[in-house]
């Protein structure tokens, strides 16, 4: 008993010890990042293989993880200054959903995800935003976060593998040529959606693998899988992604 009440009043003082320094340990009680901001870039014309997942996510603690080149991530840790430098301005929680900024049809569409003290800011833009007619119809606010962004982006830092990635399979029309077999040396897991919907997750060392089958798939290609031709739309799964998703 003597001892149970020790180790109780140790946990109450360092509980103390940690709020005198200014951790919030109740933001964060596992002790894992949260995520802060989030770009995430639909394309316009989708490919039969493509990943739908975000180019950048910055999360609390200063780490990044950002694509770097196809069906690459990368990840690293930025400074407070670089990390404050990131945020958006006050102004940018003011913008609309939705903004249409360009006249060219089957553009893809931009979107940046803003979370602050529980609250999520969502703005998405359609616009090619490397065309300059394009980019002077678009809010100053949301071209200020994008282009640091993707400044952030050039840096370099180190491989990420995701420890899960989802994987939805769709039947095809028509005939098609040459079709890629799916390595039955990958194992993966089904799973049902809450849609009804079935999906597979490859997960683990498995990922490494599966990365490096994806990267041999060009515009248009389809699988073999187990005897059915169909098309394949992945996407990695990341740290409190449903922070982000809901």
């Amino acid at each position: 008993m003597k001892n149970t009440r020790i180790a109780i009043i140790c946990l109450v003082l360092l509980a103390e010890f940690l709020s005198f320094c200014g951790i919030d340990k109740s933001k964060n009680s596992i002790g894992n990042p949260l995520p802060v901001l989030v770009l995430i870039e639909e394309p316009g014309f989708r490919s039969n293989i493509i990943p739908t997942s975000p180019q950048f996510i910055l999360y609390d603690d200063g780490s990044v993880i950002y694509t770097k080149r196809k069906n690459e991530y990368q990840y690293a840790k930025i400074s407070k200054d670089v990390f404050k430098e990131l945020i958006p301005r006050d102004s940018f929680k003011s913008l609309k959903d939705y903004y249409d900024a360009s006249d060219t049809t089957d553009l893809g569409s931009t979107s940046i995800k803003y979370l602050e003290d529980g609250n999520t800011y969502f703005v998405n833009v359609y616009a090619d935003l490397q065309f300059e007619n394009d980019r002077k119809r678009v809010p100053e606010d949301f071209l200020l976060t994008y282009d640091k962004i993707l400044k952030q982006s050039e840096n370099n830092g180190n491989l990420w593998i995701p420890n899960s990635i989802e994987i939805r399979f769709f039947g095809v029309s028509g005939s098609f040529k040459n079709p890629i077999k799916w390595p039955t040396k990958i194992p993966f897991v089904v799973k049902n959606k809450m849609d009804g919907t079935q999906v597979i997750y490859v997960e683990g060392k498995n990922c490494s693998e599966f990365i490096e089958f994806a990267r041999k798939f060009k515009k248009g290609q389809v699988i073999s899988f187990y005897g059915n031709t169909l098309s394949l739309h992945y996407r990695y799964i990341f740290p409190y992604e449903e922070m982000w998703m809901k």
